[in-house]
């Protein structure tokens, strides 16, 4: 049930069950990811996942394990193998609700930075926001701050940095609603 797995994300997972996902994943990349050391030599993911695995040492619930895991699997340097971190799942109720409305990020294009956000596109009702405004915080909340904590969790292939950014303009409200939740509207903080 929807109730039953929004529950299960707030649960902190035993520390042996975490170090056997651990193991879990890093087995079947190995079985299944071709070429996974064609940028890290094997025996250097060998040590990184091993020693991750020791590392765990307390309980998490599952958004602190995928923040965690999820730098540690960017290590492989490829953009198509990646975790995607628990959501919160919506009823069917909540989910009609929000089907038929156009949410507050949907109007806005943007291109994600480390210290702001550039407005590149406005198709809200508020036209006094210009194109190539710089936004430091929403509602609130560091723009900065939520780059630094999930640019850990985004790569790309090999050494390629330009990626990363891009990916994260486009997933910009993905990781906000990560943090905060749904969001019907949006205080916009300018440099």
């Amino acid at each position: 049930s929807v109730e039953r797995y929004n529950a299960h994300l707030e649960t902190k997972i035993d520390v042996k069950d975490l170090q056997e996902d651990v193991d879990f994943a890093y087995q079947k990349l190995k079985n299944k990811q071709p070429d996974l050391d064609w940028f890290v030599p094997m025996h250097q993911l060998d040590f990184k996942f091993d020693s991750f695995r020791k590392a765990i040492q307390k309980p998490m619930k599952p958004i602190e394990f995928y923040h965690q895991f999820s730098q540690v699997v960017g290590e492989i340097g490829q953009a198509h193998t990646f975790l995607i971190p628990p959501m919160k799942k919506m009823t069917k109720k909540e989910n009609k609700h929000y089907k038929e409305t156009i949410g507050p990020f949907s109007q806005l294009g943007i291109h994600f930075e480390p210290e702001f956000i550039v407005l590149t596109a406005n198709n809200s009702d508020d036209k006094s926001i210009l194109l190539g405004e710089k936004i430091t915080h929403v509602n609130n909340h560091s723009v900065k701050d939520l780059y630094q904590k999930h640019s850990k969790t985004e790569y790309s292939d090999g050494y390629n940095k330009t990626f990363v950014e891009n990916r994260m303009s486009r997933r910009f409200s993905h990781y906000f609603t990560l943090e905060y939740g749904i969001q019907d509207t949006l205080k916009l903080q300018f440099e």
